[in-house]
């Protein structure tokens, strides 16, 4: 249990210092709202916390969910240091005598835990300095590509909000820098959000109709909400192949890849590569 509770307040700590040098306060009184967002998503990160998955501007991050999958990832994250340690017990069994088993079996879970403990702050540090550059991104990425010149239709500005909220949906995940994503985009565009905004067959029939500088829009849209969170799924390989054909294109995720990677590493101009890939 003090173990348990040294690495919480060992992550809270670290994200605090991590927050505080990128110039956030999350105990200021008179945080932004933005800022509050942003210490919240941290404190769920050093926590270990899921994202919220409540529907926000009408995206359900569970419309397509599969309630099995769910409960066997649930499942797997609950027993993975108890298998590991189990593990580790066999193989000892296995390759040590009956006398050396009796003395150090015992302490046998001591490297499976450290090194799950180990796996877990990483996690939690990587995973909070993606959040913690998530906003400033988001806005960068959307800002370059709303100024370029291009003035969508009704069904266009739409479409690039149903890009996001598809992201969302087949990651089944309202990431914090998704959900900055989708804020910035509703920001520039002031239509009524229709029933079913986060139906990505739709997005993907609409998008086929869509004139090409549109599509072209509503592919940075897309490319910029698969690799915010840092990462870039199979779902989200699968979403974007499937725009890609739909706007005629072949499907090619190295462009995803390049700007995940750039993000990731903090390097590079996100502004200029969402320009230049799609």
């Amino acid at each position: 249990m003090a173990e348990i509770l040294y690495l919480y307040w060992d992550s809270l700590r670290a994200v605090h210092q991590l927050s505080r040098a990128a110039g956030l306060d999350p105990f200021a009184t008179e945080t932004s709202g933005d800022g509050a967002a942003v210490a919240a998503a941290l404190a769920r990160a050093a926590l270990e916390l899921p994202n919220p998955t409540e529907r926000v501007f009408g995206v359900d991050p569970r419309r397509e969910a599969s309630k099995f999958k769910l409960a066997i990832a649930s499942l797997l994250y609950k027993v993975k240091v108890s298998v590991t340690n189990f593990a580790v017990k066999v193989l000892v069994r296995r390759l040590a005598g009956r006398a050396l088993v009796r003395t150090w079996l015992p302490f046998v879970a001591v490297p499976g835990t450290a090194a799950w403990n180990g796996i877990v702050c990483w996690v939690v540090l990587r995973e909070a300095k993606i959040r913690v550059m998530g906003p400033s991104a988001a806005r960068e990425l959307v800002g370059a590509i709303f100024d370029q010149g291009i003035t969508p239709s009704a069904e266009g500005r739409l479409a690039l909000v149903r890009a996001v909220a598809s992201s969302i949906v087949r990651t089944e995940d309202l990431h914090p820098n998704l959900h900055a994503v989708l804020v910035e985009v509703l920001r520039r565009v002031d239509d009524p959000l229709p029933d079913g905004i986060d139906d990505s067959r739709v997005f993907l029939d609409i998008l086929a109709r869509l004139p090409s500088a549109e599509q072209r829009m509503a592919l940075q849209v897309l490319l910029s909400a698969a690799i915010i969170d840092g990462r870039f799924t199979s779902a989200e390989t699968r979403l974007l192949h499937e725009a890609q054909a739909a706007c005629g294109r072949t499907p090619d995720v190295r462009p995803a890849e390049r700007l995940r990677r750039a993000f990731v590493a903090g390097t590079g101009s996100l502004d200029e590569l969402i320009r230049t890939l799609v």
